[in-house]
C-alpha cells in the first residue's frame, strides 16, 4: 500500500460565469458556524455519486460520449448540469458533501461559487473543499464542506500477488473535519466498479476493502492514548450490503481477540490483512436494522432490482442516525428510481441516488 499527502484547499469565493453582482466574503467568515457546547457536534453528511460529472474543458482523459461533437458536450451543457446539481445541493442542505465521480478541482470551485452566488448567508456557504484522483485518469473523489478540512492524506494499492494485472483503482482519501471544536475522521471510497463482471473484479474490491479496514482499525485501535476518535466512512463501493462480513461470519476470530476489537454498536466487518495476518474491524452501516434485516430498496437500480452499493460506516465515538435514501427530489423518479444524466439529451442528474444521515461526534 502507498501512502502520498495531498495538500487540502480552501474555496476561493470569485465568480467564473454565473453573476457580475456576487461580492465575496472572506475566508475567515465562511468558516464560523455554531458551537455545541458539551454535547459535541452533529452534521448532515450527504454522499452522492454523481454519474461522470465531466467540466466543459477537453483534455483527453473524458469517456468517449463526452469527446464526441455528436454529444453536443460543451460550456452550455456543462452550466445547464451545474446549475441541476447546485439545485439538488441545495435541497439536500448537507454540511458536508461527499461526491464520487468529479473529474476536476475546477467542478468544486463552479459548485462552491454557484452555490455561493445564490446565498448570502454564511452559514449555508461551503468554505471548505477538497478533491483528488489518480493522475491520468477520467474521475476522481471530491468533499465540500462548511466545517473546516485538513490532513489529506491519499492511500493507494500496488497489488503484485495476483493472477491477474491489477486494474487502474482509486485510492482511499482520508481527512480531518473540524466542527465545534471536534475532530472527525472522514475516510471517502469509490470502489472498483462490477464492469467485467462482478465476480472477477470482486477480488478488487476486497482488497479496497482491506485497505480501508486496516486504515480505521489503526485510527481507533492503534493510538498512543485513551482517546477514541470518531471515524465516518463513506462512499460508492459498488458492493451491496449483503456482501460484508457480519457476526456470525467472524465470531470465532472476535471471540479470541487478536486483530479485532468490536462494541455493541458493530454490525459489519471489515475484513483486512496486516503484516500477513487476516483481521476485522468493526464498524457499524446504517444499511442494517437493529433485529439484523436489511433497510428495503436501495441507492442503485439496475435490472429492475435495487442494490446498496453507496454507502456509510461509522466507528469510534462516531454515531450515525437518520439515515436516509434521498428518493424524494427533481433527481428521482415518481417511483423514486434515479433519473441518470444522459449526454446526448442534456437531461437527467445521476444514476445514484444521493444518501444522507446525521453523524454526532
Amino acid at each position: 500500500m502507498q501512502k502520498k499527502i495531498v495538500r487540502i484547499f480552501k474555496i476561493m469565493r470569485y465568480v467564473i460565469f454565473f453573476t457580475p453582482l456576487f461580492i465575496p466574503l472572506p475566508l475567515n467568515a465562511l468558516s464560523q458556524f455554531k458551537v455545541a457546547g458539551d454535547n459535541g457536534a452533529k452534521i448532515k453528511v450527504v454522499n452522492w455519486n454523481v454519474q461522470t460529472f465531466f467540466d466543459a474543458q477537453t483534455d483527453g482523459s473524458e469517456y468517449s460520449d463526452f469527446k464526441r461533437s455528436s454529444s453536443g458536450w460543451g460550456r452550455d451543457a456543462y452550466v445547464k448540469r451545474l446549475e441541476r446539481l447546485c439545485e439538488a445541493i441545495n435541497v439536500l442542505d448537507a454540511d458536508v458533501f461527499v461526491m464520487e465521480e468529479i473529474e476536476s478541482k475546477g467542478v468544486l470551485y463552479d459548485i462552491s461559487n454557484k452555490l455561493a452566488s445564490n446565498s448570502w448567508r454564511k452559514k449555508k456557504m461551503y468554505g471548505y473543499g477538497c478533491f483528488y484522483k489518480t493522475p491520468g485518469t477520467s474521475i476522481g473523489c471530491a468533499v465540500l464542506s462548511r466545517h473546516p478540512l485538513s490532513d489529506l492524506k491519499i492511500h493507494s494499492l500496488d497489488i503484485k500477488t495476483e493472477n491477474t494485472q491489477q486494474p487502474s483503482l482509486r485510492p482511499l482519501m482520508e481527512l480531518t473535519l473540524i466542527a465545534s471544536g471536534k475532530k472527525l475522521i472522514l475516510y471517502v471510497n469509490h470502489w472498483k466498479s462490477m464492469a467485467g463482471g462482478e465476480a472477477k473484479t470482486e477480488i478488487w474490491r476486497r482488497w479496497q476493502e482491506s485497505v480501508l479496514g486496516k486504515n480505521v482499525y489503526d485510527c481507533v485501535h492503534g493510538g498512543l492514548t485513551d482517546t477514541v476518535p470518531a471515524v465516518l466512512c463513506c462512499g460508492d463501493l459498488n458492493c451491496n450490503i449483503t456482501k460484508f462480513a457480519v457476526w456470525k461470519d467472524v465470531a470465532g476470530l472476535v471471540s479470541y481477540g487478536g486483530l479485532s476489537k468490536s462494541s455493541d454498536m458493530c454490525n459489519v466487518f471489515l475484513r483486512y490483512i496486516k503484516a500477513g495476518n487476516f483481521g476485522v474491524c468493526g464498524v457499524y452501516s446504517p444499511w442494517i436494522l437493529s433485529d439484523g434485516r436489511r433497510i428495503e430498496g436501495g441507492s442503485y437500480y439496475y435490472n429492475k432490482a435495487w442494490n446498496t452499493l453507496d454507502h456509510f460506516f461509522s466507528s469510534g465515538t462516531a454515531k450515525i442516525s437518520n439515515f436516509t435514501v434521498e428518493n424524494k427530489g427533481p433527481w428521482a423518479d415518481e417511483a423514486g428510481i434515479p433519473i441518470g444524466y444522459k449526454v446526448y439529451t442534456g437531461r437527467g442528474y445521476s444514476d445514484h441516488l444521493p444518501v444522507s444521515c446525521t453523524v454526532e461526534f
